[in-house]
């Protein structure tokens, strides 16, 4: 038995395993591009999050450092603690209202502080809040560097 390829039918074999080839060269083209493309939406999404996060976070670090100086700039203050309320859960803006009152020389260390409300602000927006406690948190007193013997 002898098989005879005519030049008809060689060029048929050659386009069907061209248009095969293309067929699959676009469908890998497309899964690749579609991987990347996925893969940088998240990364821009993650970032643009962690804008989001800071700004809160700033929102918050501000809000309390006015307050806690006893400044005189109620509207500044009121914007940022109506800010809050837009944001922060329930519990944790309640426990910041009762916390801006537990401030002074008679605070009752067994309630929530400030820096209570801000590990609670941390663990909320960020993924890996870590083991931060309020014990841990830097607060810098006036007068902080000045020479006690002047």
């Amino acid at each position: 038995m002898k098989i005879e390829i005519t030049l008809t039918w060689f060029l048929i074999i050659v386009l069907a395993f061209s248009i095969i080839q293309l067929g699959f060269t676009t469908w890998l083209k497309s899964k690749l591009e579609n991987s990347i493309s996925a893969k940088y939406d998240k990364i821009l999404e993650e970032y643009r999050y962690n804008l989001k996060v800071r700004e809160r976070a700033e929102k918050v670090a501000e809000y309390l450092s006015l307050y806690y100086e006893d400044s005189h700039n109620f509207q500044r203050l009121n914007q940022l603690s109506w800010e809050l309320s837009l944001w922060l859960p329930d519990d944790i803006y309640m426990n910041l209202s009762k916390a801006l009152k537990n401030i002074g020389p008679e605070m009752d260390i067994s309630k929530k502080t400030i820096l209570d409300i801000l590990v609670d602000t941390r663990k909320l927006l960020l993924k890996d809040p870590g083991n931060l406690t309020g014990d841990d948190i830097i607060v810098h007193k006036k007068g902080i560097g000045k020479n006690s013997e002047n």
